[in-house]
């Protein structure tokens, strides 16, 4: 039928459409012809041998053209039907003779013509509409006309040969091109019958056929396509009507298996040689008596057996028994069978559905015996009988007909029985019984009961199994709109023998069944069924053999293998199956039950083997559940929005259907919180099978969620064979392996998923079909079958026994190549094939599900298979990890050190890799072979806190390295050149050999290893043990243990007395009391204390020349005991300015701080809170820039916010007062003045414990007075075995001291280039910090900064602090004590201020310092200094402590300036006693650095080496100095020269008042200084001028001529060029002694290697990253 569709495909691909749309179909339509050179249409060949007509109708304007053609194989006989000259010429040939016979005139004129040819023997008419012509063949002795080939329309295939045809003129005939319908074939008494299009080409369907757009006739009844539109011709179909609906009411009986009719032929007996039965019937029921008369000698028996038709009979002498099938197929079909048995004595035939089939089904045979006569004149059975089983001639008949008859009649010589007219006329031999219905019902209305509705899934009923061994039927009505479902159900003797059952999936029936030999699945209709309607199902089966219907579509089935019967067991379940362990067993090919889907709709009229089961009333009877006895469709569910949380939802029947699997909830509306399961890296879950598992088809979806880029999520395996279906991370991606048993199969999907975000995957298999989808993305689509793999039989089939999530067992490792590492993370909603596996783990219920993961909240974090590093000098090597082609390193680690090589490993030529703490930050170091970079994670706060963190290092899509760190995100640009790191030496972790650490590539910092807990190390998806695969077992057994240890001693709320600070150390804590007046470990002993007496007394510390700081904060602690008033406690002073700090008590007995920075009196008190009581008191000031804080005890500090353009810096402090506040009017006099009367305890001046230098005989310190020391005693609060304290002024842990504003008070303020040096680790673990100046094209800031001993660490609980290095409006200046700073009294600037990444520190002191360092208790300390470049303008604003502070740090100054000078002779200064002037300070300040300060003012003095500095924006006022130096104004750069002598000044001299004019002004020591220092002097206003322009000139030559040299210089160094991005912002590698500073947006540096480890290749250029 469709052997020429392959050549179909020519020139019009309208009629080529057509032709292969139109072979598809039995029913021959109408045909439009093109004419063209291979246009035809083939039918089925006529049989026009003796008798037969052929009838059709066609319309052309054409004079010539083949209309048909038919032969007998190319022998002789032939028949042609042509349109020539306007007539319709027919041409056939029988025998050896031919004719010719021509009608018709005019038949190309574009009408309808009918043609009708009718062979009788050696006649044949033709018929072209009203006339007619008869041809009579010649030949005497063949008479018919042999037919072997198909009936050609239109012309002849080019592909038949001449040589095939016996008229091949045929072939070379004009091809015919108009249009042909109503093809008929005879069947005799006027039925007709459509032929079978075969194929056509170069036709298309003809819009002129009705009956081709839509047919109306039912039952078989032949369709005419008129002008007028189709009509029906309903001969001999038993039915009538318009459209052949009505049956023929004169004939017919409906039975119902309880009714019959008999006719008595005791009053009129048979007996007779020659005999005829004619009956027809139509019937669903495969069994029943349909009729039987006789004896038990004489008898006739007509009847069903198991489908088939029975027949037998018995003259006497023997019977004759015979069974017949249609076809393969049952007569319990619902069709109408026609059955006629002719007799002449022995010899019988019966002839069924003659006029239906060309071959009509026979069964010939004879009785055996010599009688050849039946007699009977018993009663005649028609439709059942009280007793069938007892009716002579049935053997098997147990049961009467269901179904309709009709014309049953019986005819003899002697007697003609119309018995259906008979009964319906209600002949007096007639007698009925039950309820014979004189008219045929619908057989699909017969059994029609109450409808029931399966409401959710888990519904069903069981009713008896069908019994169907060699035959049966069954039928029923079922209506959803749900596209899965178990329909029915019914297992064999044994789990997945036979078995019998009927599905929807995807909304298309499916049947599968199996006799014992072999599965089929029979695809029941061509359309998706679940549309809401009602639709007729029926089942009928004979031996291997039957069909499925559909509605009106039949599709026939044979089932493969030996196995005739169907042998079932149990109960047929309807509408889902029960829970019992048998009826789980379900065949592999039942998928809908395999995925655990339960129908959901209405059924109704289930009938088995002609026996109705009402199942309304079986769900009454057995009180099943979720049943309703009712069939209603209700308004769609979905519009009130029921599924919640996220979930997705779709119409059911009835109900709504919300997936939640996308969520992280489940129940029916997605309320319910779905079950968590965690996987530290080690646990697993596993759910073994009751039983091996084999399945065709899976649905898998699941939930996770890591920052691990591999693990095992999930994997079948089956210890028999190597089936597999396993999902895992690989590089971030989840990978499907589908292995069924004959290769491997791999689909990729998703990116970046270990991201610790909820991640959905699903997936579907059916047969040799898999897809893959994560989350919303579209699905990865592919086959089970590998590449090149040729796949057999069962290879569609997966087998597994154990379903294993988060780590494989060993024997499944072993099974597989390269088995996946085990699961970092969370998952949930794990759900195969409908089953919750979480929900059914938690429930505890099932003994087959082993666990050891945990189900834990997902907020917890998870941390696999921790090691603790409890020394520096510990470390792991392990083997090389392969990071070609793809990098992912994972890692968590824990610590509360800030510095720590953790991993290192190094590789071909430059390529290394090194991750680091450099200051409680994670750098991730690497170099791909050309250049070195460096990654800074920008994390809020450090990570040395005790917590846990998560370090993720990788290479995405776009081959930028990823450096990850908790929530912090930092990438690279795209790499332009080797992007791959080939690492071929092993994997250090921990640290390295202590003799590598010199040798380490330049930009790694570290100098020791690491010193905390590291867990959960993945490197590409291999995980070690650190322990068991450490290359260096024996000294990591030593010295390394597993687990993580946490600090032996926490910080905790009484682990530091009297409210010290706590700092937390590895194992280990340290109580800061610097701010507390006590000392001790835990702050538990009274500090040193000074007792004053009546008379009173001063202590005075004195800072050495040339380490005098200036400083922007200050702390000061102390704590007194008097009854004084008017006292002074303490008094911090400069030599060279008016600053000064100054604690006092007035004369009521309140309690101050007062200050001044160069500008105004800045007192801060409570004057209502009194002090002089003669209790301990504890005072706390604090002050930053112009603002400071002041706490009394444990009152509410109290805050000072300086207004108007202040001045921030303490220039060069110099004396620490302690008792006094000095001289009178002349404060570096000794002679007291406001003496203090009581004691003094505890003082804490920036790291200056004077009372304690005083005790030691410190020869910075001079004690005078009446004044008593004593040393610190033990507090009532120490516990009773107090800790070793640790020395006064030695730092607990080297640390670095950059400050920072709190980003809350910021303003904007203008960028100046600043190079900050920092040192590195020393013997003593001392740091010094020196400035350095940089030429710059602006004028930029020149600080050094020095350290000062710190806390150890931050405490543990961190307040939200950002580590951004902000700039101060206002003045634009950053220090007071520089030249040329021009305030501009708004508070703002045009610029905003770059934040720069700083780590958090601790208070420090700026002051210059020579690279030999003095220490106050007298070690000194060769430093080695790293110079640090930022391109953003430094502050000295420390970050505020971690901890909850003694009391808060002071609010950011606002602006303020002297008009550019900051010292107490600038006019308009307060003097430091109240009084204030107002005259502008003049533009220009000299300073002088001496190692010790003269005694007296020698004009014949050597000029000393004088040290310059110019600053931005700001102009200073001169310091008295014995001898001092002009600085001109010349930006940012630093000159070393000599300048002239001043003019000194006599003694007792009065200086006049500094102006800002640009004059030479000098300055002497004022008398009476604490170190003896001369008075001052003052220049004349001309020298002044003159001295300030001769300076002027001669530093900028200076400057010129440095500047150029320097340019010189940098052009000229051969350490390779360097390309710097200012529109990116970027800094540039500096020389190997060289860091560079972090900056805020997370920082990649770029570096050389110094060449000590391994030679690096030369470096194209040097970048930093920002994100």
């Amino acid at each position: 039928m469709f052997s020429g569709i392959a050549a179909v495909k020519m020139q019009n691909l309208g009629f080529t459409f057509a032709a292969v749309l139109l072979s598809m179909f039995s029913i021959s339509f109408g045909l439009e012809f093109s004419g063209t050179y291979s246009c035809y249409a083939q039918y089925e060949m006529w049989d026009a041998t003796t008798n037969g007509t052929l009838q059709f109708e066609f319309k052309t304007s054409q004079k010539e053209g083949l209309l048909a053609y038919m032969d007998d194989g190319g022998q002789y006989d032939f028949l042609e039907l042509k349109v020539t000259e306007g007539h319709v010429r027919l041409r056939f040939r029988i025998g050896d003779s031919a004719q010719t016979i021509l009608v018709g005139d005019d038949v190309n004129d574009g009408e309808w013509h009918k043609v009708e040819v009718i062979r009788n023997y050696k006649k044949t008419e033709l018929r072209v509409d009203s006339e007619r012509k008869t041809g009579s063949s010649n030949d005497r002795e063949e008479k018919t006309l042999s037919s072997k080939s198909d009936l050609y329309f239109g012309g002849i295939p080019r592909s038949i040969r001449l040589t095939a045809l016996a008229l091949p003129s045929v072939m070379f005939d004009t091809r015919f091109k108009g249009d042909i319908r109503n093809v008929f074939y005879g069947l005799g008494a006027g039925r007709w019958r459509n032929p079978t299009l075969r194929h056509t080409e170069g036709t298309k369907e003809t819009p002129a056929d009705a009956c081709a757009q839509n047919n109306p006739c039912l039952n078989n009844g032949l369709c005419i396509s008129g002008d007028s539109g189709a009509t029906c011709d309903c001969t001999g179909t038993g039915y009538e009507g318009e459209f052949c609906k009505l049956v023929s009411a004169a004939s017919v009986a409906s039975f119902d298996g309880q009714s019959y009719f008999t006719y008595d032929l005791s009053k009129k007996p048979i007996s007779t040689q020659e005999d005829a039965i004619q009956f027809e019937f139509r019937t669903r029921n495969p069994d029943g008596l349909i009729l039987q008369s006789g004896h038990e000698y004489d008898y006739v028996y007509f009847g069903l057996e198991e489908g088939d038709l029975a027949f037998s009979m018995n003259l006497g002498s023997g019977a004759f028994v015979g069974q017949v099938s249609n076809n393969g197929k049952t007569f319990s079909d619902n069709e109408w069978h026609k059955v006629v048995m002719t007799r002449k004595k022995q010899q019988i035939t019966i002839e069924i559905d003659e006029m239906l089939h060309d071959e009509p089904i026979t069964l010939n045979g004879r009785t055996t015996g010599a009688y050849g006569s039946f007699t009977s004149d018993e009663i005649f059975y028609v439709g059942g009988a009280a007793d069938p089983s007892k009716l002579y001639g049935s053997k098997t008949a147990t049961s009467s007909f269901v179904g309709c008859l009709k014309e049953v009649k019986y005819t003899s010589n002697s007697l003609a029985l119309e018995l259906s007219t008979l009964a319906r006329k209600g002949d007096d031999f007639i007698s009925l019984t039950g309820n014979v219905e004189f008219s045929c019902k619908e057989m699909d209305l017969l059994d029609q009961t109450d409808p029931v509705t399966f409401m959710t899934p888990a519904a069903y009923l069981a009713v008896d199994k069908w019994d169907a061994k060699m035959a049966g039927s069954l039928s029923y009505r079922f209506r959803t709109n749900e596209p899965n479902g178990v329909l029915m159900y019914n297992n064999g003797e044994k789990a997945m023998s036979d078995h019998f059952a009927m599905e929807l999936l995807d909304g298309y029936l499916n049947m599968i069944l199996d006799l014992g030999s072999g599965t089929i699945k029979l695809k029941c209709h061509k359309n998706r069924l679940n549309d809401g309607e009602w639709h007729f199902v029926r089942v009928e089966k004979f031996k291997k053999e039957g069909s499925v219907r559909v509605d009106d579509e039949t599709m026939p089935f044979r089932v493969s293998g030996d196995s005739e019967q169907l042998d079932l067991q149990g109960s047929l379940f309807i509408g889902g199956i029960d829970d019992s362990s048998t009826s789980k067993m379900l065949p592999r090919e039942m998928w809908s039950g395999m995925l655990g889907y339960g129908f959901v709709g209405c059924m109704r009229d289930l009938n088995m083997n002609g026996k109705g089961v009402d199942l309304a009333e079986v769900a009454r009877t057995t009180a099943a559940r979720d049943i309703g006895l009712y069939c209603e469709s209700q308004p769609p569910q979905c519009v009130m929005n029921p599924c919640r949380n996220g979930g997705i939802c779709s119409e059911g029947w009835n109900r709504f259907v919300c997936d939640c699997r996308s969520t992280r909830y489940t129940g029916e509306t997605c309320y319910e919180d779905a079950a968590t399961v965690s996987f530290d890296g080690t646990q697993y879950m596993r759910f073994i099978m009751n039983s091996e598992s084999r399945t065709e088809a899976e649905d898998i979806a699941l939930r996770f969620k890591t920052q691990r880029a591999y693990g095992l999520l999930m994997a079948t395996t089956y210890k028999a064979g190597q089936d597999t279906l396993m999902l895992e991370l690989d590089s971030g991606k989840v990978k499907l392996s589908l292995n069924l048993g004959a290769g491997v199969t791999e689909l990729f999907a998703g990116e970046s998923l270990n991201d610790m975000e909820w991640h959905t995957i699903r997936v579907v298999r059916k047969l040799r079909y898999v897809s893959l989808a994560v989350d919303d993305e579209p699905p990865v689509e592919g086959s089970s079958v590998p590449s090149g793999v040729d796949i057999a039989g069962d290879n569609t089939i997966l087998e597994f026994s154990e379903i294993e999530v988060g780590a494989l067992t060993e024997d499944s490792r072993e099974a597989l190549f390269n088995a996946p590492s085990n699961f970092l993370g969370h998952m949930e909603n794990f759900v195969l094939n409908n089953n919750e596996f979480f929900e059914m783990a938690k429930s505890g219920t099932f003994t087959n599900i082993l666990v050891t993961a945990s189900f834990d909240n997902t907020d917890d974090q998870i941390i696999s298979d921790p090691v603790t590093f409890k020394s520096r000098e510990d470390f792991v090597m392990l083997s090389p990890p392969d990071t070609y082609p793809v990098l992912n390193i994972f890692f968590q680690f824990r610590t509360v050190d800030r510095d720590g090589l953790i991993l290192f490993n190094d590789g071909d030529g430059n390529d290394f890799l090194a991750v680091e703490l450099v200051d409680g930050y994670i750098h991730y170091v690497f170099n791909t072979g050309d250049k070195t970079n460096v990654m800074r994670a920008n994390t809020v706060t450090r990570m040395n806190n005790n917590e846990w963190h998560e370090v993720t290092i990788t290479r995405d899509n776009r081959d930028r390295q990823v450096l990850k760190v908790d929530d912090a995100t930092t990438k690279t640009q795209p790499a332009s050149g080797p992007r791959h790191i080939d690492l071929t030496e092993n994997m250090r972790v921990g640290g390295v050999e202590a003799n590598l650490y010199e040798s380490l590539p330049e930009m790694v910092q570290s100098k020791s290893g690491y010193l905390g807990c590291i867990a959960s190390l993945d490197m590409n998806g291999k995980v070690p043990d650190l322990i068991n695969d450490a290359l260096n077992i024996d000294d990591v057994r030593k010295s390394m243990s597993r687990g993580c240890e946490a600090p032996n001693k926490a910080c905790a709320p009484d682990s530091c007395l009297n409210r010290g600070e706590c700092s937390q150390m590895w194992n280990d804590y340290s109580c800061d009391c610097d701010m507390t007046t006590y000392t001790g470990d835990r702050c538990e002993i009274r500090g040193s204390r000074a007792t004053f007496g009546r008379d009173g007394g001063i202590i005075t510390f004195t800072y050495p020349e040339g380490e005098r700081p200036g400083t922007h904060t200050d702390k000061l602690a102390l704590g007194f005991i008097t009854k004084s008033t008017d006292v002074v406690l303490a008094r911090i002073d400069s030599i060279e300015s008016k600053d000064y700090i100054e604690i006092e008590i007035d004369k009521s007995g309140a309690l101050f701080a007062v200050y001044n920075m160069g500008t105004d009196d800045h007192p801060v008190g409570n004057p209502t809170l009194k002090v002089n009581d003669g209790k301990y008191h504890v005072v706390r000031f604090h002050r930053n820039g112009a603002n400071a804080t002041l706490q009394v005890d444990d009152h509410r500090p109290i805050k000072k916010t300086a207004t108007g353009d202040q001045l921030k810096i303490f220039n060069s402090q110099t004396f620490v007062k302690l008792g006094a506040r000095g001289g009178s009017s002349d404060r570096r006099k000794r002679e007291l003045e406001r003496g203090f009367s009581g004691s003094l305890q505890g003082v804490h001046f920036n790291g200056i414990k004077v009372i304690d230098l005083a005790l030691s005989n410190d020869e910075r310190v001079q004690v005078d007075g009446d004044i008593t020391l004593s040393d610190a005693t033990m507090a009532t609060e120490a516990p009773s075995v107090p800790r070793p304290t640790t020395p006064p002024m030695m730092p607990k842990k080297p640390t670095t001291s950059v400050t920072s504003l709190p980003t809350s008070t910021m303003q904007p303020a203008t960028t100046a280039t600043t190079i900050i040096t920092q040192s590195k680790q020393i013997t003593t673990e001392h740091y010094t910090t020196t400035a350095k100046p940089i030429s710059s094209a602006k004028p930029s800031t020149q600080h050094a900064i020095t350290t000062q001993p710190v806390r150890v660490t931050e405490p543990m609980e961190a307040t939200p602090t950002d580590d951004d290095i902000y700039y101060e409006s206002g003045s634009g200046c950053n220090g007071d004590d520089e030249d040329n700073c021009e305030g501009s009294g708004t508070g703002t600037d045009e610029k905003t201020p770059k934040p720069v990444k700083a780590p958090k520190t601790t208070p420090m002191m700026v002051k210059t310092t020579p690279s030999v360092t003095t220490m106050p208790d007298m070690q000194t300390t060769t430093v080695k200094t790293t110079t640090m470049m930022s391109t953003a303008k430094p502050t000295t604003q420390p970050i505020p402590a971690v901890t909850t502070p003694m009391m808060p740090e002071p609010a950011p100054e606002g602006s303020g300036n002297c008009e550019g000078m900051d010292d107490e002779d600038c006019d308009g200064i307060t003097s430091g006693d109240g009084e204030a002037e107002t005259t502008p300070a003049p533009a220009v300040r000299t300073t002088q650095r001496k190692e010790t300060p003269p005694r007296k003012t020698d004009p014949a003095m050597p000029e000393p080496h004088v040290e310059t500095t110019m600053a931005p924006h700001k102009t200073e006022p001169p310091v008295p100095q014995p001898e001092s130096t002009m600085k001109p104004d010349m930006g940012a750069m630093t000159t070393k020269s000599a300048v002239a002598t001043p003019k000194v000044m006599k003694p007792g001299e009065n200086t006049e008042p500094m102006h800002p004019k640009p004059e030479m002004t000098t300055m002497l020591p004022e008398e009476g200084t604490a170190d003896g220092v001369g008075k001052s002097m003052a220049s004349t206003g001309g020298m002044g001028k003159t001295a300030m322009v001769v300076g002027i000139v001669a530093a900028v030559c200076i400057a010129v001529l440095v500047l150029l040299y320097a340019i010189y210089k940098y052009r000229n160094r051969n350490e390779g060029s360097y390309r710097i991005d200012e529109s990116r912002n970027y800094s540039y590698g500096t020389p190997s002694n060289t860091v560079i500073m972090p900056n805020a947006n997370g920082t990649l540096y770029n570096g050389k290697d110094n060449g000590v480890n391994k030679p690096l290749m030369k470096k194209q250029d040097s970048r930093e990253w920002y994100v």
